[in-house]
């Protein structure tokens, strides 16, 4: 384990730091005096900002402990502190951490939070090198779980009445990753989500040939399957999209998958208002998470367009079945060929 203390984490939306005695204010007004946030948290809402700005004077002088893990979230649009994150037990003996955090309610329900834990994750894991990260939520607190679960944790088990909040005794549940099986880089280059630009829309028909026509482990076609009339729904009407329903996986500088949404009532999966899912990964990039987190920001994506499901239709010999039902898609039906899947949102 290496004690390298509160670093530095800028992700695709955030610049998580250490705190500032300036920071208070903003602590203070946006979530901490803020009794909704804290409901299934263990401190009281703050009564004044002397009380924030006291607490932020014993946390900045906890820095220089090399152990001591506790980061502000600053959010780059507007410059402003929007919520926490820290390591709340440190366990050094089997080199794990149990994480918390809180943020504005202001920014719920944008994939922000779990933007902010993967962050945290991947430098406690490469950085700090340990083991295992876990945490855990109040029972009748699904919302911070789904957070876990989109950051890339394994839902562990519930302890039942061992843990208590403002709410009094409750049922603990337990999420966890482990290092061996958590991976945010390909060959030691961390990888963003994004939106796509309109130069790269013609990457998406090399996407469409590489995955969604071809299943696992069978010889590819010809490459000219993509331009063929019937497909060619699938990649022509992009321009109508720029760059707002699909997003790509870009590997230092290089796309390597993309996912995007069509609304298919041709399909006729659900109705008309559903947006449907296509996605694809270049080969050698998948098994490593990407293609879970494409779908993961773009369920984010659509929730916050206003959405309130999203469906998909999906060969039953693909590989990405699995993926599919591990972020949220349920199957309602099925032919000889496909299975129809919707993701409530």
């Amino acid at each position: 384990m290496n004690k390298t203390g509160t670093q530095t984490i800028e992700t695709q939306r955030l610049i998580l730091r250490r705190f500032r005695i300036e920071d208070a204010e903003d602590m203070f007004n946006n979530w901490a005096s803020d009794p909704e946030v804290t409901r299934f948290l263990t401190w009281p809402p703050h009564q004044s900002v002397e009380v924030t700005a006291n607490l932020l004077t014993e946390w900045i002088s906890d820095y220089e402990d090399g152990g001591y893990f506790n980061w502000v979230m600053e959010y780059k649009e507007t410059g402003k502190v929007i919520g926490n994150i820290s390591v709340v037990k440190l366990h050094e003996d089997i080199e794990a951490a149990d994480i918390g955090y809180c943020m504005s309610r202001a920014y719920w329900g944008q994939g922000l939070m779990s933007e902010a834990l993967r962050g945290v994750m991947d430098y406690l894991f490469d950085v700090v090198g340990l083991n295992r990260v876990a945490a855990c939520h109040d029972v009748d607190n699904p919302g911070s779980g789904r957070v876990m679960d989109k950051a890339g944790m394994i839902q562990e088990g519930i302890l039942r009445q061992a843990g208590k909040n403002n709410l009094g005794i409750h049922d603990v549940v337990w999420h966890a990753a482990i290092r061996g099986n958590h991976n945010r880089t390909r060959d030691g280059l961390p990888y963003i989500i994004r939106k796509l630009r309109t130069d790269e829309t013609p990457l998406l028909k090399d996407f469409l040939y590489e995955a969604i026509f071809i299943p696992e482990g069978v010889e590819p076609p010809a490459r000219d399957i993509v331009e063929k009339p019937e497909l060619r729904v699938y990649t022509d009407d992009f321009g109508a999209y720029p760059g707002d329903n699909c997003l790509v996986a870009d590997v230092g500088g290089r796309v390597v998958g993309a996912v995007w949404t069509r609304i298919m009532n041709d399909y006729g999966h659900v109705d008309d208002a559903t947006p449907s899912f296509a996605i694809s990964l270049y080969r050698e990039y998948r098994g490593q998470g990407i293609g879970s987190q494409l779908m993961v920001e773009m369920l984010e994506l659509l929730k916050s367009q206003g959405y309130e499901r999203a469906s998909l239709a999906v060969q039953k010999a693909n590989y990405a079945v699995r993926m599919y039902k591990n972020t949220g898609f349920k199957t309602v039906g099925e032919n000889d060929e496909e299975y129809i899947m919707v993701c409530e949102l």
